[in-house]
């Protein structure tokens, strides 16, 4: 029998990344809002008993690859494992690259040389084994990744079901 939905965490918990400004690129309009956005929709659905949570991270928090993982490595480490809400979103709205199968996410102080954006952006695919390593033993792991606007946005979701 599957768990109630009180007895799970939260419907969703999302990491919201969006760097406007940058160093060696082009300032982009949008993305500080875009994560902003997508994170007020998080906390309007309904999940009946627990309130879906978001957190933000902008520009001037993400200037290295680094900086980038350590976002995300820290959301995850806050969720609890014991019972973990049924879907994470990772949303990354930023200059992005495609590199072969990578998608390049280029933090704000990224080179504008392809060869060193390569090292020093963060690729969907390590997003994924980030996920992978810290929620695989109490969920099933599905990313799913898409573009959008010319490979400027970037989102990452995360399906859970947990035993709680």
């Amino acid at each position: 029998m599957p768990p109630k939905v009180w007895e799970t965490g939260p419907a969703v918990r999302a990491l919201c990344l969006g760097i406007n400004a940058y160093d060696n690129h082009p300032k982009l309009e949008n993305c500080e809002n875009d994560a902003e956005q997508i994170a007020r929709s998080v906390r309007l659905l309904p999940d009946g008993r627990r309130a879906c949570a978001a957190t933000v991270r902008k520009g001037p928090q993400l200037r290295d690859k680094f900086a980038m993982k350590n976002a995300i490595t820290s959301f995850l480490a806050e969720i609890d494992k014991q019972c973990p809400p049924r879907m994470v979103l990772i949303s990354v709205s930023c200059h992005a690259i495609q590199d072969g199968a990578d998608i390049l996410m280029a933090p704000s102080a990224a080179s504008s040389e392809r060869a060193k954006l390569r090292q020093e952006s963060l690729s969907h695919n390590e997003i994924f084994s980030i996920l992978y390593e810290e929620m695989h033993e109490k969920a099933k792991v599905r990313p799913f990744a898409s573009l959008c606007n010319g490979a400027r946005c970037t989102a990452l979701v995360v399906s859970h079901q947990c035993s709680c």
